[in-house]
Formats: C-alpha cells, sequence, structure tokens
C-alpha cells in the first residue's frame, strides 16, 4: 500500500484513467444514439425521446441516468432529460461527437487490449484484433471511416488555407489529392486556387461522403472523384501536384514505399509531389524535459497509437527523405508552416 506521504489525488487520477473504457462507450452510445441532437431544443420526456431514437424506455432511463452521473445529462423532473453545457457538446456538427465514433470505436479499442503483447513482441496488433488490416476493417465500415475522417479534418484545422500562404497552388492547373479523405483539404486547396481542378483519390467506401462534402463546399463541379487503393493501384495518372497529407506515418515502411512508387509510376516527369507530415521530434532531455511542447509530446504518443493499430509511425524529417529516395524521388526543398491547429512539415520532391 501507498504510504501515509502519498498524494491520494493521485487515487482519483489513476481510477479515471483504469475506468475509462465505460465511460468513453457512454458517450459513443450518445452520439450514436442522437440522443444530444434530440434534446438540444429542450428537455423531453424518456418516452418521447425513446421513441424519437427508436429505444427500449426503461433502458433508456437507466442509461441517460448514468450519464447524468459523468455531467453529460440533466434530470431535474422524473423521467425529463436534458443537456448539461457538456453534453451539448456532442451534437452531430460538431468536434466531440467525430471523436467519440472515432475513438471509442473497437477498430481502435480492440488492438489496444493487446498492447503488452505488442511491446513483448514488436509487432503491431490490428490485424491480430481485428482479424484484417486496420485500414481493410474500416474500409468495410463506411460509417466508422467517415468518423475518423471528420475527426483529423477538425484537428487539421485550416491545412490546405495555411500552406497556400508559403506555397503557391495556382501553378498547378490540375491538383490530385491522393488518399484526400472526404475532400476537405482539397476544398480548401481549391479555394486558394480558383482555376485549377482537383482530383480526390481515396477508397471506394468513402467516395459517396467526399462528394456530398465537396458539394455543400461548392467545389464538386471541379473535381473530379477517384477510388482505388494507393498501395496496390496508385492515384489516377496526369496530375500537376500530388499531394500526399499524413498518409506515410500510417503505414510501415515497406507499405509507404509502395505507395510512394505508384504516386511516380503515375505522375508526369513535370509534376510535383507535395507531402505534408509532421516530422518527429529529437527529444534531447526526455519525453518530460523542460524543452518539449504539448504538439510533440502528441506525436510521440501517436507514434506508438499509430504502430500498435497499423503498423504506422512517425517519422523525423530524415526518415521521410529516405522513403522518398528509395521510391525513386529527388527531394527539392522541405519548408514548415504552423497552421491554425497545428505546425506542418511540408517536403516537395521530384520522380527522378
Amino acid at each position: 500500500m501507498p504510504d501515509e506521504q502519498t498524494d491520494t489525488s493521485l487515487y482519483t487520477d489513476l481510477v479515471q484513467l483504469i475506468g475509462s473504457f465505460p465511460t468513453a462507450q457512454y458517450v459513443r452510445a450518445l452520439t450514436l444514439l442522437g440522443v444530444p441532437d434530440q434534446l438540444l431544443p429542450a428537455p423531453r420526456g424518456a418516452a418521447d425521446l425513446a421513441a424519437a431514437i427508436g429505444a427500449h424506455r426503461p433502458t433508456l432511463v437507466r442509461y441517460l441516468r448514468s450519464c447524468a452521473v459523468l455531467g453529460l445529462i440533466t434530470e431535474n423532473e422524473p423521467e425529463v432529460f436534458a443537456l448539461t453545457p457538456m453534453g451539448a457538446l456532442l451534437t452531430s456538427d460538431g468536434m466531440f461527437a467525430a471523436m467519440a465514433r472515432a475513438t471509442a470505436g473497437m477498430h481502435h479499442y480492440l488492438p489496444y487490449t493487446r498492447t503488452a503483447e505488442c511491446v513483448r513482441t514488436g509487432r503491431p496488433m490490428g490485424e491480430d484484433t481485428l482479424g484484417t488490416s486496420f485500414h481493410r476493417h474500416l474500409e468495410q465500415r463506411p460509417e466508422d471511416l467517415l468518423a475518423l475522417y471528420q475527426l483529423d479534418s477538425m484537428t487539421s484545422g485550416d491545412c490546405g488555407g495555411s500552406i497556400a500562404r508559403v506555397f503557391d497552388f495556382t501553378r498547378f492547373p490540375v491538383i490530385v489529392d491522393a488518399a484526400g479523405r472526404h475532400g476537405d483539404m482539397l476544398a480548401q486547396v481549391l479555394a486558394a486556387a480558383p482555376d485549377a481542378r482537383g482530383v480526390l483519390h481515396d477508397v471506394p467506401a468513402i467516395l459517396p461522403a467526399a462528394r456530398a462534402n465537396l458539394t455543400a463546399r461548392g467545389v464538386i463541379e471541379r473535381v473530379d472523384l477517384a477510388g482505388g487503393d494507393l498501395a496496390v493501384d496508385g492515384p489516377p495518372g496526369g496530375g500537376d501536384l500530388y499531394l500526399l497529407k499524413t498518409l506515410l506515418w500510417e503505414n510501415d515502411d515497406e507499405r509507404a514505399v509502395r505507395i510512394l512508387r505508384n504516386c511516380a509510376a503515375a505522375m508526369p516527369p513535370t509534376a510535383l509531389l507535395l507531402v505534408i507530415e509532421s516530422f518527429l521530434p529529437d527529444l534531447p532531455h526526455g519525453i518530460n524535459g523542460p524543452d518539449v511542447d504539448e504538439e510533440t509530446r502528441e506525436l510521440h504518443r501517436v507514434n506508438f497509437s499509430v504502430f500498435l493499430q497499423r503498423g504506422g509511425r512517425v517519422r523525423t524529417e530524415r526518415e521521410v527523405r529516405d522513403l522518398l529516395t528509395t521510391a525513386g524521388f529527388t527531394v527539392a526543398q522541405v519548408s514548415r508552416v504552423a497552421g491554425d491547429a497545428r505546425t506542418w512539415d511540408l517536403i516537395q520532391a521530384r520522380p527522378r
């Protein structure tokens, strides 16, 4: 047992760490059921709410009272429920709903149940726990894939617009966003290059959501959609600029080189590849050193997470350069840009 000098506040913090799986599932279920959207206009009785979301009323009451304990719901009259300010952050159009769906799903959790085995063996656990690769698992579940992409867009902020401050997109008539997700960054890029056309390439399962998103953003008439697997088919050919954002760190070295080689094969000799990543910084004084900011700490956390789930890794600048060289590219320029959400490292490269 801890001695009398132990800070007892640590007990609460540790219990919260240990018990976070059930609470995350409560939050995720709240978004999947659509409860915040239903309660945002006004409080509702349990019977009315159950009918609206297609739920079993007695079980809904038990569940919502559990959510009330977590500070997400209030019940000021028997079986009449309302949102707290924190619960109101979980409406379907917000970042936290996407976060709950993307990071509290089984594709996220199951690999973490084998963390100790991952550390002992040095092997990722995605395929062992999901029955297939992390990427393939999500392709078979378009709603989970879209939630992950939405979360990526929200945490990336105005990535395309930020890069446009230091990189002239207007030089390129055709811009191919390889693995462009559901189109947020491509829409930002096309806003900065109003005469350009875009090609959004990603797995076929996400293209309906990409079409809807690009339509809502008013650029669908300037975009061609192309489905495929970058590691198998490569992107469409004929573009002038190819964008590859935070894809390399989702893959091991072998798959990353395959993707880059497929890009090189599709690119005309005059085309340019723009790799958009966040390089893994060195830690001269350790992860808890006084010179380590929160963005650096988060990258080192992600470095283990992407390996555990997908076999990927966050790489240093030297390691990204080595991948490009191995895949047949010549690095032309490296730069950094501070976005509204995070800092981006940019590598411009041309096929040899």
